[in-house]
């Protein structure tokens, strides 16, 4: 199985349909380099870097909400971008502590308060 990678100029994607799970063991779970991304209803595990946002121009957003993002051995997830917001609020990463209880590099350059306090449950 391969990483996931959205790319693109324009117009928002939604990847919440259904459950996606990356427990892939591979460099980069999920690669982003598109405009106003959402990503939900995920499990990202087991991975070197759960998700990884390029640049893609400024003011541009990412969203990543109602995701386990655990035992990412580098990071849950990187924002690489200037000037791109990342939203990672809504999200499980392990711990009831949040993010860096479990990896002090869990989350760069993008916002991951406002976790949850119990893995989110995921039908697949």
């Amino acid at each position: 199985m391969k990483s996931f990678e959205t790319t693109g100029k324009s117009a928002s994607r939604k990847l919440t349909s259904r459950p996606i799970r990356a427990a892939l063991a591979v460099k980069i779970a999920f690669a982003i380099m598109a405009a106003n991304v959402t990503l939900s209803n995920c499990e990202i595990t087991a991975n070197r870097n759960g998700v990884l946002v390029f640049s893609i121009g400024t003011g541009n957003s990412i969203a990543i909400h109602g995701c386990n993002l655990t035992n990412n051995t580098e990071t849950a997830v990187r924002n690489s971008a200037t000037g791109q917001f990342v939203d990672a609020e809504g999200n499980w990463w392990g711990s009831v502590a949040g993010p860096s209880a479990t990896n002090p590099n869990a989350v760069q350059n993008a916002d991951g308060t406002n976790w949850l306090l119990a893995p989110v449950v995921l039908q697949y």
